[in-house]
Formats: structure tokens, sequence, C-alpha cells
């Protein structure tokens, strides 16, 4: 009896060791575990960090609606841009003649075209809306959003401002294509693309273009802050000229 007690204890004691060795190990690979994730803490942060620059970088255009394009072309009528006709002189053609012709249709953005092709609108480049030349002015993103919105072209809303007349876009390209500008009636034909607006909607970018003769145009974009229920013309960039 006394032989199978200190047998019992004998076992007891290794059972009682080798758990005591167990735990250690298990206290021991959290210990490791822990330390590594200390350790690779960094690198996490860095990669969610340089994940989430990236994802804030890329552009997702918002196309501004109806009632914010509308405001965002009077704002331009306000401005020192093609559509403005405050002050302007009169038109030649009599009181009902307008200063400006605004196409119904915005431009589409693309690449490869060259300004004034025959029977055919002309199409800005991407290349000279995103140049990195402008990017201490205009952001990027909102340059890329702005080409984005506009593969496609979609009705221009009236701005319903005085001397500017919104006209369907398929009468004045027959009248550009046969050099008669006169049957526009005013001195310049513009057309306008969607504007965009940026992630905290305080600011808008839109491409204007207009055309007052066989040889005549130029091609803007135009750059807009929010100002209270208004938008400000901000900043003006020259993309070509004709």
């Amino acid at each position: 009896m006394t032989r199978l007690r200190a047998g019992g204890q004998v076992i007891e004691t290794l059972m009682a060791s080798r758990l005591r060795w167990q735990r250690i190990v298990v206290a021991a690979a959290c210990l490791a575990i822990l330390l590594l994730l200390i350790g690779l803490a960094p690198i996490g942060v860095r990669a969610i960090t340089a994940t989430y620059q990236r994802w804030a970088t890329m552009p997702r255009p918002d196309p501004a609606t109806d009632a914010e394009q509308r405001e965002i072309l009077r704002a331009l009528s306000r401005g020192d841009t093609f559509l403005r006709t405050r002050g302007a002189s009169p038109p030649t053609h009599g009181p009902d003649r307008p200063r400006v012709t605004l196409s119904d249709e915005s431009v589409v953005i693309c690449e490869g075209s060259k300004p004034f092709v025959p029977d055919m609108p002309h199409c800005p480049h991407v290349s000279g809306i995103v140049a990195a030349d402008w990017d201490n002015r205009i952001p990027r993103k909102l340059r890329q959003e702005l080409v984005l919105a506009n593969q496609t072209s979609r009705p221009i809303p009236d701005p319903d401002v005085a001397g500017v007349v919104l006209r369907p876009a398929a009468q004045v390209h027959k009248s550009i294509s046969a050099a008669r500008f006169g049957d526009l009636g005013g001195g310049s034909y513009v057309r306008v693309s969607r504007a965009v607006l940026s992630d905290d909607g305080q600011r808008a970018l839109i491409y204007v273009d207009y055309r007052c003769g066989s040889l005549c145009g130029a091609g803007f974009i135009h750059d807009l802050v929010r100002d209270g229920d208004r938008w400000r013309l901000q900043h003006s960039l020259g993309l070509w000229i004709s």
C-alpha cells in the first residue's frame, strides 16, 4: 500500500509538472505573438494608411445636378467668362438677338480630336485637362473626375440668364458647319460640360468652350467655390485658343 501511495504521488507530481510546463509554453507563445504583433503594428498602420490614401485619391465623379448646373452657369455669367452678358455691348441684329447662344447638350471630353473638325464639335483633350502643370491650382483628382463625368453627352438645363439663349445642339452644329454664325443670332456660341463637385461639395469644376467665327474660339476650365447659396468663380485656366 505504501508503494502504491508513493507511486501515485510520483504520477501526480509528474502530471502537475507537465501541466505547469504546458502553461509556461502557452504563455511564452502568447508573449511571442504579442511581441510580433507589436513589432508589425507600425507596418500594418503604414499599409492601412497607404491603402486609405490611395482610395481617397481615386477619382469618383460627383456630377452636378440640374439645379447645381444652373447655378454654376449663372455664376459664370457673372464672372469673366464667355457666358458673361452683364455690361456687354448690345446685339447688332436687334433687341431680340441673344448675346450668347448656349448648346443644350454637354461637351464630351475625349482623346484624339482636334479643334474645329468639319461637321463635328471640338472634343477637348483629356491630356490638357489633367496636365500636371495645373496641380498647384486645381487638384488633379477633381480634373480627372471632370473627364470621367463627361464621357457621354448629357442635356444642359437653361440657366435662365438674360442674353443667353439655349438652342438645340444639332441646329448649332449645322450652322457652324456651314459657317453661318449669323443664324445663331448672337456674338458667340458656347458649349459647356457637366460640372463636377468636390468631395465636400464646396468646389466645382466645369469645361467651357466658345466659337465666334471659323477661326475664332477658345476652351477653358473654370474652378468655382461655393459662397453661401451661390457659386463664385475662383480660377480660369485656358486650354486652347484659335
